[in-house]
């Protein structure tokens, strides 16, 4: 290999706890937003019943611990999945 391909493997590698330090920082500034996503998302609906909205934070992961809900975050950001979007609905 060469001098410059050497370097090239060497900059990925370095970048790699990089990468996983902005999005484990990411995460965690996502989950110290004051308020609970799933009464944020469906203040706006209204007439939501509690059973309706503990359903929808089961199904985020939102009734997880903060570490579960992490591991579980990067196990599927590794295969590719960033996950549902509550904008897009999709």
């Amino acid at each position: 290999m060469t001098r410059t391909q050497v370097q090239v493997i060497e900059r990925i590698i370095a970048a790699i706890p990089i990468m996983l330090g902005v999005v484990i920082c990411a995460f965690l500034f996502m989950r110290m937003i004051p308020g609970d996503p799933v009464d944020i998302m469906m203040g706006e609906a209204g007439g939501v019943t509690l059973e309706e909205m503990d359903s929808l934070r089961a199904q985020f992961d939102l009734d997880k611990p903060l570490l579960v809900q992490l591991t579980r975050y990067l196990g599927k950001l590794t295969r590719g999945d960033m996950g549902y979007s509550i904008q897009r609905a999709r």
